[in-house]
């Protein structure tokens, strides 16, 4: 029986340093059922042909990749068309291939991104992809951090409101962690 793979690990570096700009075109692994925003870590388990290819050219290139939804999760085999244009860039941190064939995968999400265009679809999907500016607003995320500064947050509060996103459709997203 052979020995099972150990993880390859790499250290994420923040899309946001001066020194590292963001690249005009990576690979496009799309998301069936998951959004995944910037400075998120998420594991993803990926096993179609085309993903799986994207993977490992962007571990080649850095490891940076864009994740995009796909606007039908039953789409087996999604076309640019099927994908949201806003996604995040992110950070290949640590791969694991399993014995099945799939991989998975740990991401640390970067930065917002919007696809301007395919370079190409076969034989995996690459994107020119511009940087999106986080827009923040006042409102309840500030009021809110601004309360856990100072201390003020009530005893009984076990949810905290991390941000608020606003996806392409124009539906409002919060994302919340609780508060231990």
């Amino acid at each position: 029986m052979p020995e099972p793979k150990q993880p390859e690990t790499r250290t994420a570096e923040p899309a946001e340093q001066p020194d590292e700009a963001m690249p005009d075109q990576v690979p496009v692994l799309p998301t069936r059922g998951a959004v995944i925003y910037p400075y998120l870590v998420v594991p993803l388990f990926v096993g179609r042909p085309r993903s799986v290819q994207a993977l490992e050219i962007a571990g080649k290139e850095g490891g940076r990749i864009a994740l995009v939804a796909q606007r039908n999760i039953g789409v087996d085999d999604p076309s640019p068309d099927d994908l949201y244009t806003v996604g995040t860039i992110g950070e290949v941190v640590q791969t694991l291939p399993l014995p099945d064939g799939t991989i998975r995968v740990m991401i640390e999400g970067s930065a917002r991104v919007r696809i301007s265009g395919y370079v190409h679809f076969d034989p995996y999907m690459r994107a020119r992809i511009e940087p999106l500016p986080e827009i923040e607003q006042p409102g309840i995320e500030t009021e809110g951090w601004t309360e856990i500064r100072e201390g003020q947050l009530d005893e009984g509060t076990d949810v905290v409101t991390m941000g608020q996103y606003m996806i392409e459709d124009g539906t409002r997203v919060t994302v919340q962690k609780e508060v231990e």
